[in-house]
Parts: C-alpha cells; structure tokens; sequence
C-alpha cells in the first residue's frame, strides 16, 4: 500500500478517458545527483501505485528526451509521462512532451515525482510517499492551461512552456545561481534548502543591477528600470496577492517591481515572506492575457526554474493544452 496522503484539487474538468499505461523518466542528476537516492527508496511503493507494465527509464543528462518520448510514443504507444526529478526536469519533460505531441489529437498526460531540492510544483503537496510528493494517479487528471513564452535569442525565435511561473530579472539570476551552484549552495542544498535559498537571494541581489527594459501588460508599452518581472501560472503561487488567479482561468499574474534600490526590494522579500504585496511606488500587481517585455541585450529567462537567454519574450497561456495527473 502506498504512504501517502491526499487533499483535494481544483474543480476543473477531467480528460474523456485516462491512459492505460504510463512511463516514469528519472533524471538521475537532479539535485546534485540526490534523486538517484531518493527515487531508490520510495521505487518499489511508487510502482505498486501504478500499472504492472509501467516503464522505468532512468538517465544522465546529457540525454535526447525529444527522441526518448517520440519513440515511446510511437513504439510502446505510451501517451502519460511520469517526470522524476526537480522542478527544472518537469519542465524539460513537459517541453519534449508538447513538442513531441504537438497538434496531435491523442491528449498527452503528465505526471511528476519531486526529487529536486524545492518542488514548487508540488506544493502544497498533495500526495507523498516517504516524505517525497507525487502526482501519479492515473485514475484522476485534469484537462489543464500551461503558461507559453515565445523568446528570441541570437539564435532566432523559440517557444517554451512552463507550469509554475516565468521571470525575468532578479528572480531568473537567483534560478540561474541556484542550479549552478557554488561551494556553499553545493554544501548546504541537500540539507538545508531553505538556508540556500536565503543565500542565493542575498548573493544574488548584491550583484544584481537594473535594467532598462519596454514592458507591456496588455496596455500600451512603456520603458521601466527592470529589477524583476515575474508571470505567475499557479494559483498557490498568488496566494496572499490582492487577486484570485485561479490555476485555468486564461490568465497569468503579472508581478512587477522596478525603479527600486536593494533596501526596496529587501521591504518586497518581506512583505511576501509575510504573504503581502502591496501596490507601492514601484510596485504592480495585476491579472493579465498576454505581456511582453524588449531587452537592448540578452537577459536571464526562466520558465519553472529553467533557464535561457532572451533579448524579447511575450507570454500567454495555452487553454487546455495538457492533462495533469493528480
């Protein structure tokens, strides 16, 4: 029997049917090559939760998820996707996933075990086993929105999804040093994660200038001095925000701080530690369809804690894109 525990999930609309089978992809990798041992501990309870043909593929970035995902597609005729690792392996497998299944009419499923450091994804947690939460339950998903962002780079243009949120600024240079890492985040990520995040924030903010950037949120443009920007997906996210962003409503929230010193953004860090956000000078909080931002130079990108470099980025969201597993 699995260890876990269940609360209940947002009111929104079941898929037609559910898959029959599914395959879990292991990044072994994640953090810091702590999953290997996480996903040995809780893999016998997990796979009794789940169909007796379940596949388990476990790898090492680098690793091709792309060709992994069509081949299980198209070969095993697999259509549900398990992600276990961090929140970045999540996002790296629901952008195979909805490349690889593009405009088909077969609806992909998507699943995910929280082996990383931070699993915002899972929170609050619904479901665990040991300690480490899941959304496995083949039995129950929901036909759910994702986040876009079509970026240019000097490469061209691309597009990636994301589930959770998407910043720039500030927040995408703290993503960008926490995965990274340096030796006190390698020494301090396994045990004491919130210790980290302290760290990285601090560290972070200290080397961090604004930037001139056009910012557009459904309005007219206009020019601010970018300390961050972030788009938020997810509802638990919004919590404590003058707002209700509900998880599929077709909106994003639109959270913006700007023309700010490092004492202002210190009062930011605090007031959302203490779940507030008021709308002071340099301040903006506000529900959104679409917003777009223009950089003279390539910034930090993140989608779900992933990073690029962009010198444009416009965001949206896809309306029933994806079936999640709860």
């Amino acid at each position: 029997m699995l260890a876990c525990t269940l609360t209940s999930v947002p009111d929104r609309q079941p898929p037609a049917s559910q898959p029959s089978r599914a395959a879990i992809l292991v990044n072994l990798a994640a953090n810091n090559h702590a999953a290997e041992r996480k996903w040995r501990r809780i893999r016998a309870e997990v796979l009794t939760a789940l169909p007796a043909d379940t596949l388990v593929l476990t790898y090492d970035p680098p690793f091709d998820l792309l060709a992994c995902i069509r081949e299980l597609r198209d070969r095993e005729h697999i259509s549900c996707f398990i992600s276990a690792g961090g929140d970045g392996t999540l996002n790296q497998v629901l952008n195979a996933v909805l490349r690889v299944f593009g405009d088909c009419p077969q609806r992909p499923y998507l699943g995910a075990i929280g082996l990383g450091s931070r699993n915002d994804y899972h929170k609050p947690p619904r479901r665990h086993c040991l300690g480490i939460p899941l959304r496995i339950d083949l039995s129950a998903s929901l036909l759910s929105d994702v986040g876009q962002v079509r970026y240019t780079t000097e490469s061209g243009e691309f597009i990636r999804y994301f589930l959770t949120g998407a910043s720039v600024g500030l927040k995408a240079e703290a993503d960008r040093l926490f995965n990274l890492g340096d030796p006190v985040i390698h020494a301090l990520k396994h045990r004491f994660v919130n210790l980290t995040i302290l760290y990285t924030a601090v560290r972070t903010l200290l080397a961090h200038h604004n930037i001139e950037v056009e910012v557009q949120h459904d309005a007219s443009p206009e020019m601010v001095e970018l300390m961050n920007l972030s788009l938020v997906k997810r509802s638990e996210a919004s919590a404590g925000f003058e707002y209700d962003l509900h998880s599929d409503d077709g909106y994003l929230g639109f959270i913006l701080c700007h023309a700010m010193t490092k004492v202002d953004l210190v009062k930011v860090l605090r007031d959302l530690a203490r779940q507030r956000f008021d709308r002071r000078n340099g301040r903006l909080a506000m529900l959104v369809r679409t917003a777009s931002l223009k950089a003279p130079t390539p910034i930090p990108l993140a989608t779900d804690g992933e990073l690029q470099f962009a010198r444009s980025a416009v965001f949206s969201v896809v309306q029933n894109k994806i079936a999640l597993l709860c």
